[in-house]
């Protein structure tokens, strides 16, 4: 009796901890969202660059348009001052419990080989990450 009691002990604790190392670290999954996002702009999907933006209620079609066409001017200047933007690193991220929020930290690597750090505040709605 003895022994099935430490057995079970011992597989409780071990699938306590199975449990435990599986999550998700909410701040990279932020982190990975906010990188995901920014990989749209990158290959002119402005549309659903966008769509991760947070905003409270339903965005109506004319804002949309704006935001995308705004996200295209975006990208054309960046190709005048910078020679575009080439690629999206992650840097770091934090999570705050509380609000259910990230601050991510991307790096951006343009075309004439200049580096730039960014960060991307990232906020959780019903299990969605979307940028700030």
């Amino acid at each position: 009796m003895r022994k099935a009691w430490w057995a079970l002990c011992a597989a409780c604790v071990l699938i306590w901890c199975a449990a435990g190392c599986s999550k998700t670290d909410p701040a990279q999954l932020a982190a990975h969202t906010a990188k995901c996002y920014y990989d749209y702009l990158l290959d002119g999907k402005y549309g659903d660059f966008v769509a991760g933006l947070y905003y409270e209620g339903e965005m109506n079609d004319v804002y949309r348009t704006q935001l995308e066409d705004n996200a295209k001017m975006f990208i054309a200047q960046l190709k005048k001052w910078r020679s575009g933007l080439v690629a999206v690193d992650i840097d770091s991220a934090a999570y705050e419990n509380d609000t259910h929020s990230a601050q991510v930290f991307l790096v951006f690597h343009y075309g004439d080989s200049t580096r730039e750090r960014l960060l991307v505040p990232m906020v959780e709605k019903e299990g969605v990450w979307f940028m700030r």
